[in-house]
């Protein structure tokens, strides 16, 4: 075909502008649900409520441009942010809906790149596709609860009874999921990736095979198949999460959390867990607290891994709640309240603070830092080659197994309990103000000491090879006492009470303790 001048002006002027915007494609099945369009917005005359306050809508298609969509709830007309005013929706017959089901039927997913209304009076809103979901730019006006899902609706009696995920990725991407005006978010699949900002006052995220309360309160894990994903919930580097409350769950066995980045902001913010590879934030104070949630570790198994974290988990003036089958911190995990960690393997290689931490593993290997103001840590094996250490509280420590090459050390009282303790050549134990140490074989090889008051010893078996060093009195109790070491009080009584002491002669002095000054009275057995 032969081209002319004008036609190739043409041509090329249509290179040069921009792409028009993606408009709403949302398709009804035929049903009484009908879609008008006010200034290019779709309005969905949504079906009549049931006696149980639901309007049940199917779709083949349910695609929402950057102008968005509204759910027409009105009875009498309302104004919308999206598209001013909209006339009543006659197909309500006199009863505004309190839940909005969007089930979409389609083998394509649904693309959501902009904002869907509820116009009237405020209603949860349910959009739900087994195909999966993508959202960007996307968020809910004038909802109570805005939920995205690929679980399949549940319905008992006629009444909806919950969500039954079985397949479907729902990804967060580009502009994110925005906070607009809605109280609560939930994101329900069987995977979630998660590579952009998502807003919310109170967010759940939940993957894995599992059926869901139609209140988003209760969670019942479906047996896996053998596909299992890597990830259930993957937060990438550019990913992240910012709202009062999270709640990250994930419960196929074997697959977890992989976190990025995550944030809870505002009052009353929280997060829970409670299953298999859950994560969970919470936060209790004022407006300015903030959760964050770093990327996912590197050269970690994640599919052996709960939650892998590279980033930040972060609460200001609130607390946090992580509970998972296995936690690994390469990142930093901090809140300005209150800190619980639950993991049957709990693998820290960076930073854990808080103004309260309680840490409560089956395995715990720490090579970074754990502080507090005040800590108690509960393990059956703990391996500490870093620093635990609380800045002005006590520090309580019960395991069943405690090696120690790094510091465990106390601003106030020191109480650990642990059946076999193993304090390395350069262990520090150490408090402020007491340390009771007891178990029933203790080697120390390291340094105890206890700054500002006493050590007492209770035992089955004890060997000193290191520095056992109080102000106050040292006091020993137990069977058997082997020393070759160093026991020191500057102002107390060094005294055993044990069955079996093995020591040399000339114990007791006045002299020289094992740095080369004077020190007081010296105890060596």
């Amino acid at each position: 075909m032969k081209m002319n001048k004008t036609t190739l002006l043409l041509s090329a002027a249509a290179l040069l502008l921009p792409s028009a915007p993606l408009l709403a494609q949302i398709a009804p099945q035929a049903g009484v649900a009908s879609v008008d369009h006010i200034n290019q917005v779709p309005v969905v005359n949504i079906n009549r409520a049931g006696a149980d306050g639901v309007s049940h809508n199917v779709y083949t298609q349910f695609d929402v441009g950057a102008q968005g969509a509204i759910l027409n709830n009105s009875l009498a007309g309302a104004n919308t942010s999206l598209a001013g005013t909209v006339a009543g929706n006659a197909q309500l017959e006199g009863r505004a809906a309190k839940v909005i089901l969007n089930e979409v039927n389609s083998v394509n997913k649904s693309i959501l790149k902009g904002m869907v209304e509820v116009a009237g009076q405020r209603a949860d809103v349910v959009i739900a596709n087994k195909s999966g979901i993508t959202c960007n730019g996307c968020g809910f006006i004038n909802a109570r609860n805005g939920v995205l899902t690929t679980a399949d609706l549940q319905f008992k009696d006629g009444a909806f009874n919950g969500y039954h995920v079985n397949q479907g990725n729902i990804r967060v991407e580009g502009e994110g999921l925005t906070k607009g005006d809605v109280d609560y978010t939930a994101v329900i699949a069987r995977t979630a990736e998660i590579s952009a900002a998502v807003h919310a006052d109170a967010l759940l995220v939940s993957a894995g095979k599992k059926t869901v309360s139609a209140d988003l309160s209760r969670f019942n894990s479906v047996e896996a198949s053998k596909d299992k994903p890597e990830v259930l919930i993957d937060v990438a580097e550019l990913g992240g999460m910012y709202a009062n409350k999270i709640r990250l769950v994930a419960n196929e066995n074997g697959v977890g959390v992989n976190s990025g980045n995550a944030n809870g902001a505002g009052s009353n913010a929280g997060a829970s867990l409670n299953n298999v590879s859950i994560v969970s934030i919470q936060t209790d104070a004022g407006s300015d607290e903030r959760v964050q949630i770093g990327n996912g570790a590197q050269n970690v198994s994640r599919a052996s891994v709960g939650i892998a974290n590279r980033g930040q988990i972060q609460a200001k003036n609130g607390g946090a709640d992580i509970s998972t089958d296995s936690l690994v911190n390469q990142g930093n995990i901090a809140s300005q309240g209150q800190l619980n960690i639950s993991a049957t393997r709990l693998q820290n290689e960076k930073n854990v603070s808080a103004r309260s931490a309680s840490l409560t593993a089956t395995q715990l290997d720490n090579i970074g830092r754990i502080e507090g103001g005040a800590i108690r840590l509960n393990a059956t094996q703990l391996n500490n080659r870093g620093s635990v250490k609380t800045q002005n509280g006590a520090l309580t420590l019960r395991a069943t197994r405690v090696d120690n090459t790094g510091g465990i050390q106390s601003a106030q009282a020191l109480q650990l309990n642990a059946t076999s303790l193993f304090n390395a050549g350069n262990g520090v134990i150490e408090a402020q103000n007491g340390a009771a140490i007891q178990g029933t074989s203790i080697t120390n090889r390291g340094s105890i000491v206890s700054r500002a008051s006493s050590i007492s010893l209770s035992d089955t078996s004890f060997s000193n090879y290191g520095r056992i060093e109080a102000y106050g009195d040292i006091s020993h109790r137990g069977v058997s006492f082997n020393n070759s070491g160093t026991m020191r009080s500057t102002s107390g009584a060094v005294t055993n009470n044990g069955r079996d002491i093995n020591k040399p002669a000339n114990s007791w002095g006045w002299g020289y303790g094992g740095f080369g000054w004077p020190y007081g009275w010296s105890y060596w057995m």
